[in-house]
């Protein structure tokens, strides 16, 4: 179930990246699976998440 809820997050992603016509909002594939991991030690992966953005 993790899998596929992980292949539907990266894919939704990818359609989101397709849309936003800023490439400076668009969001890091590789960062967020990563932080899926838990491994990772970003903790603003989320374009709206970085100050001054929107």
């Amino acid at each position: 179930k993790l899998a596929e809820d992980k292949k539907l997050l990266l894919q939704e992603i990818k359609k989101y990246n397709g849309l936003v016509l800023d490439s400076a909002s668009n969001i890091d594939e590789a960062v967020v699976e990563h932080s899926l991991t838990g491994e990772s030690t970003v903790s603003q992966i989320w374009p709206w998440e970085v100050h001054g953005n929107g």
